[in-house]
């Protein structure tokens, strides 16, 4: 993913506050002074994001919007949108396709933690269609069907008196509405079929009390996936960055009228409706013609086709990615010395020493006896090499338990890593499998438990 913001504002001293305000973010921060200029940047370079005033010098924000959108994949970059707005002209500009739109002056705390709960979304998102992607390139893809059962939403707060007058048509005929105080509101929703969303009103002067139970929602399996929309008091944006560091998908002011609050709503039931699509499709039947039945992490077929999906990809965005083969030095001794069944145990623990150490979005296949796979999207040569020393260094660290094996079995791993670069030498994916090989077995005649780099 792209570690790029761009801030498009026709007064420098905004771009340059907003750019102070992004420095904890470990962003590249660019800008633009006019809606063209932003356009065509978004044209050369991916951006993982982009913050745009209202007031642009040369077109409309919805223009603006729409012209992103258009020029986007269906992957489109996140655009937040500050100024001063009414609350009509900011649901028009989040119908054009806004993330979000705030008023200035911005804090910084506030303005991070809505960045960070807007890529979390989005990598959450871009892992899962990558997974899907190879799953329809294996063939193993269902279609979906289109009803839609009612949600049941938890109306949590201050139910009598705000939330008592805002159960529209839409959601009489959409939702189950339920209303709740704050306490027991866990163990209510801890049941088989808990809420899709919860709508908190975390008001002063007790919102230490909301800003919890958003904690909770976040930690606890049955409510871990639900909506959380937070509703704050008006100008802390302190609170609204809190809620959203804590949990909450959105926040909103006391300010907001019905439609705006009923369209995010939407929009969050809507992205976890097809993020429970995907992560179904993940856990379904097929994941037993594509996992390897011992350690259950993917077989070299998944891996196979995964790679040209990942190599597709980085050929469309012009970003690289990379490849370790990871080979468990001695295994045969480990296997004759101690069983068998103990050299299956030790290529689980394997497995998930590597996948405690790894992305989210890298991908760790079995290809062969003692031998793995690792694919690494959007990972230049020298982050994989990093990563790859730190798998040795997780392997060296302590021996691998075993009951009845005093002091356990000292484990020790080489790896070969590659990378493929569209921008300079195309590679073809099995020539990549082979190079990273190549790398391997120069690991191993260096004298193994080391690592090497084909450049």
């Amino acid at each position: 993913m792209s570690n790029r913001i761009l801030i498009v504002d026709q007064i420098a001293t905004n771009r340059i506050m907003l750019k102070v305000n992004l420095k904890t973010t470990q962003y590249q921060v660019f800008q633009a002074a006019s809606a063209a200029e932003a356009i065509s940047k978004l044209q050369q370079e991916s951006y993982a994001l982009v913050i745009s005033h209202v007031d642009l010098p040369d077109e409309p924000i919805g223009k603006f919007l729409r012209a992103c959108s258009d020029k986007s994949n269906s992957n489109p970059t996140p655009i937040l949108v500050y100024g001063a707005v009414s609350a009509e002209e900011r649901l028009t500009i989040l119908n054009s396709g806004a993330e979000d739109v705030f008023p200035m002056p911005v804090e910084g705390a506030f303005l991070v933690a809505r960045i960070r709960s807007i890529i979390r979304a989005k990598n959450e998102l871009r892992e899962l269609r990558l997974r899907d992607e190879t799953q329809r390139a294996l063939g193993f893809h269902e279609p979906t069907s289109s009803f839609t059962a009612r949600e049941k939403v938890m109306f949590v707060g201050d139910t009598s008196t705000y939330f008592n007058h805002i159960r529209t048509d839409y959601l009489r005929s959409k939702c189950h509405i339920n209303r709740h105080d704050f306490d027991g509101v866990l163990s209510t929703a801890e049941h088989d079929n808990p809420p899709a969303a919860f709508l908190l009103d975390v008001q002063l002067p007790e919102p230490e009390m909301g800003c919890g139970l958003l904690s909770e929602l976040r930690a606890r399996h049955a409510t871990l996936h639900s909506v959380r929309l937070a509703r704050i008091p008006k100008g802390r944006q302190d609170l609204a960055a809190r809620a959203l560091e804590l949990g909450a998908h959105e926040t909103f002011d006391h300010c907001a009228n019905d439609t705006e609050i009923w369209f995010r709503l939407r929009r969050q039931l809507a992205h976890k409706r097809h993020v429970d699509r995907l992560r179904k499709t993940l856990h379904s039947s097929v994941q037993a013609a594509i996992t390897d039945p011992l350690t259950g992490v993917y077989n070299r077929r998944y891996a196979m086709s995964h790679i040209t999906t990942v190599d597709e990809r980085s050929k469309i965005t012009k970003r690289p990615f990379s490849v370790m083969v990871l080979d468990v030095d001695h295994f045969k001794q480990i296997n004759d010395t101690f069983g068998h069944h103990l050299g299956d145990i030790v290529l689980r623990e394997i497995c998930c020493r590597v996948q405690k150490n790894v992305r989210a979005v890298d991908l760790l296949a079995r290809v062969g006896g003692e031998e793995f796979l690792i694919i690494l999207p959007d990972c230049v040569q020298t982050d994989a090499e990093f990563a790859a020393e730190r798998l040795r260094q997780v392997f060296n660290a302590r021996p691998f338990a075993m009951d009845h094996v005093d002091n356990g079995i000292k484990v020790t791993a080489s790896i070969g890593v590659v990378m493929s670069d569209p921008s300079l030498r195309p590679i073809e994916t099995h020539d990549l499998i082979e190079l990273a090989d190549t790398a391997l077995y120069a690991a191993k005649r260096a004298g193994r438990n080391t690592i090497r780099v084909v450049a």
